[in-house]
C-alpha cells in the first residue's frame, strides 16, 4: 500500500529510509546517525497510518492484540528515535567547551607573548592553539610523529609527577613557557591538582575560580 501512495512526500520518505538502510548495511553512515534518520522517517509514516491500522485490527480477529501492536510500535519509535536523540544530546553536551576554559584562552591570547609555548593535555592542544593563538607542545594531530610516545610520557610526568625537578626538566627540554590546567586536564591525567601549584618557579598568572589555571614558568632547572 505504501508504494502505491500517490503523495510524493511519502515516496521521498520511503526512498530516504531505503537509502539510509543501505548505507547503514554498508557501514557508510554511523549507526546512531542512521537510526536517528530512520526513526524520524518511520515516525512520520506511522503517525499517518496508525489510525488506519488500528481500525483494521479492531475489525479483524486480532482486535484483542491491538495493545501488543501498539506497544511494539512504541518500542520501535523509542529505539530508533528517542534513544539516539538522547545519545546525540549527551555527546554534544560532553563536547561543549566550558566557558571558563574559553575565557582563560582568550586571556592568554592578549596577555602572553606571541612566541609562548603552552603545555596542555593532547586532547586540549588543538583548542588551546586555536583559541589562544599560541603554540602547544602536543595536540591531537601530532600523534603520527616519531617521538609522539616520548612527548606524551613527558606531558604525563609534567602534570602527575610529585617532584618539582621533574617538571622543570620537562619545561627546560621543550622550552615551555606556560602550563594550562583545566578540569579536562584533571580528568585526563586523573589528578586533582599539580605538585608545582604555589611554587615560585611556576607563577600563577591566571586563576579562573580554581577551575582553570595558567602557570608561567619563571625558573629553569639550574636556577
Amino acid at each position: 500500500h505504501l508504494f502505491r501512495e500517490k503523495h510524493k512526500g511519502y515516496h521521498l520518505i520511503i526512498s530516504l529510509i531505503l537509502v539510509v538502510s543501505i548505507f547503514l548495511w554498508a557501514g557508510v553512515v554511523p549507526l546512531i546517525t542512521g537510526l536517528s534518520i530512520l526513526g524520524v522517517g518511520f515516525s512520520i509514516l506511522i503517525a499517518d497510518y496508525y489510525n488506519k491500522f488500528s481500525e483494521y485490527i479492531q475489525k479483524s480477529k486480532l482486535s484483542s492484540w491491538l495493545w501488543v501492536f501498539t506497544l511494539v510500535l512504541t518500542i520501535l519509535i523509542l529505539i530508533t528515535s528517542v534513544v539516539p536523540a538522547f545519545y546525540l544530546t549527551s555527546v554534544s553536551n560532553k563536547n561543549i567547551v566550558p566557558s571558563e576554559d574559553v575565557a582563560a584562552l582568550v586571556w592568554a591570547r592578549y596577555n602572553t607573548n606571541a612566541n609562548s609555548l603552552f603545555a596542555a593535555s593532547p586532547i586540549e592542544g588543538s583548542l588551546v592553539a586555536y583559541a589562544s593563538k599560541r603554540r602547544v607542545v602536543a595536540d591531537s594531530q601530532f600523534l603520527g610523529v616519531s617521538n609522539a610516545e616520548e612527548v606524551l610520557s613527558d606531558l604525563r610526568s609534567l602534570y602527575r609527577s610529585p617532584f618539582k625537578t621533574d617538571a622543570l626538566s620537562i619545561t627546560d627540554k621543550y622550552a615551555i613557557t606556560h602550563i594550562i590546567l583545566t578540569d579536562t586536564t584533571r580528568k585526563y591525567y586523573n589528578i586533582s591538582d599539580v605538585a608545582f601549584d604555589n611554587d615560585p618557579c611556576f607563577k600563577t598568572v591566571y586563576n579562573g575560580y580554581e577551575k582553570v589555571k595558567i602557570f608561567s614558568v619563571v625558573c629553569g632547572l639550574g636556577d
